[in-house]
């Protein structure tokens, strides 16, 4: 333990590449000497301007997790079905924005919320991750 070290714990409401972006931020502005209050204020922004849209090509880890029953995810499964799952910006917990027969269609279906959620000509900072 430090006992004079000043830390502050922060929910950042998301997962992720985007709660990397807000570390990335904060890192970036305590180097250049913000104060503290300046560098949460910063990564709120950036939270409260991050998205988060995923799908999964399996869901055993939603339903070892517990996100999801061990019934629903074995008939999803069965019938191959994606969910399109983001976070919800005030709680920071997950929600389903819709779902697919497969995981091709769940790409395509975050690529229509996103086409929707956004104007064209907008400009977005994306990141697409594979594990």
């Amino acid at each position: 333990m430090v006992p004079q070290a000043n830390v502050t714990v922060i929910d950042t409401k998301t997962l992720s590449a985007p709660a990397g972006w807000q570390v990335e931020a904060a890192a970036r502005a305590a180097k250049a000497g913000w104060n503290k209050d300046r560098i949460l204020e910063a990564m709120k922004k950036i939270s409260d301007a991050t998205d988060v849209v995923y799908t999964l090509k399996e869901l055993k880890y939603l339903i070892h997790g517990g996100r999801i029953s061990h019934m629903k995810g074995l008939l999803a499964s069965l019938l191959n079905i994606k969910p399109m799952i983001g976070v919800e910006k005030v709680k920071g917990t997950y929600v389903q924005y819709g779902m697919a027969r497969t995981f091709n269609g769940a790409i395509h279906g975050i690529g229509e919320y996103v086409s929707k959620k956004f104007k064209a000509g907008s400009s977005l900072r994306v990141q697409v991750l594979h594990s």
